[in-house]
């Protein structure tokens, strides 16, 4: 984690040694997506963890979730990337019940479960349902 600036600044650092080294932009050939894949998830996850480690940016739990579902819907088969959606929709079904007003952590047997949120929920053990229907796992 860096402060924004240093991050802006680190940015505009990588756009222009991409354009001086004149590095097209395009989507990937289908068969490129494989070895890609797990460094996408694991950026989606460390976005929501992010979001989650710091209550102020939950903006950043909404986009990870928000970029899962594409990748779910770009990848309809792929078990890893339903994997993390169902993690990422379970896990945000809490958000209410985990902090404290004084922000510090509620564990999971002390929470409040009527706060959870019953939608995501149910729609995170809908996608592992769908997985286990397959024969595979959700990583």
């Amino acid at each position: 984690m860096v402060a924004e600036p240093a991050m802006a600044q680190r940015l505009a650092r990588a756009k222009r040694k991409i354009k001086a080294a004149r590095i097209p932009y395009r989507v990937p050939d289908g068969h490129e997506l494989p070895d890609r894949l797990r460094p996408v998830l694991a950026v989606v996850y460390l976005v929501y963890n992010a979001g989650l480690t710091s209550p102020a940016e939950p903006s950043l739990c909404l986009e990870a979730i928000r970029l899962a579902r594409i990748l779910a819907t770009l990848m309809p088969d792929e078990p890893e990337v339903a994997g993390l959606l169902a993690l990422l929709l379970l896990t945000e079904s809490r958000r209410a019940s985990r902090l404290r007003p004084d922000g510090s952590l509620v564990l999971l047997g002390e929470q409040d479960r009527s706060r959870w949120d019953r939608s995501l929920i149910d729609e995170g053990q809908a996608i592992v349902r769908l997985c286990l229907r397959r024969n595979q796992r959700a990583v």
